[in-house]
């Protein structure tokens, strides 16, 4: 808008605004900062949602916090695309991602395979096959995967005596049975079952 002082006071002057004949003023433009959208896109979440958020141009903001959930991953930032590196770390302070009054700006969430350790107890026998383990001791062996890979390749235990039965998460055999087609959700240790 026009107005008759700089500071954005006085009286607004429109087209249908009459001016005195008797003296000359000197209106003055106001300004107002455009207005943008961050649109946050899951990108491949399986959980959470949120809305989108409003910014300023030349107005540094904080970036919504992340709210999407994805099992098996971790959250690491934001990028511009799908495929995309992290620009912008959670919560991050930005400005002016857009200067069109009205414009969406697409921001997509990073993620990061989780990653756990694998420990594979004999329990009172022997591994006499490690397979793709990492031999820790003659009895203990250790694996990282990743949380979408089954444990297709579990060593191979023997004890004097006795028949090993399976591997199972408690010691006692009162856990979880781990099979091939296990695929672990964090770090665990499972043991060889006699």
């Amino acid at each position: 808008k026009w107005t008759t002082n700089k500071d954005g006071t006085g009286n607004v002057v429109t087209t249908e605004t009459i001016l005195s004949e008797v003296a000359n003023i000197t209106i003055y433009a106001q300004w107002s900062a455009n207005t943008y959208y961050i649109i946050y896109n899951g990108n491949g979440n399986d959980g959470g949602s949120m809305e989108k958020s409003t910014h300023t141009y030349d107005v540094s903001t904080n970036l919504t916090a992340n709210a999407y959930e994805r099992s098996g991953w971790t959250f690491t930032g934001w990028a511009t695309s799908a495929t995309g590196s992290k620009l912008y770390d959670d919560k991050e302070k930005v400005n002016n991602l857009a200067s069109d009054n009205g414009a969406e700006v697409n921001l997509y969430a990073v993620w990061v395979i989780n990653v756990y350790t694998i420990t594979a107890n004999a329990n009172s026998g022997s591994i006499t096959d490690f397979k793709t383990w990492t031999k820790s001791s003659d009895a203990i062996a250790t694996k990282s995967v990743n949380s979408e890979t089954e444990l297709t390749d579990l060593p191979i235990v023997t004890r004097a005596k006795y028949r090993f039965v399976r591997w199972n998460t408690k010691s006692d055999n009162t856990g979880t049975e781990i099979t091939t087609k296990t695929v672990p959700s964090g770090n665990m240790t499972i043991y060889a079952i006699w």
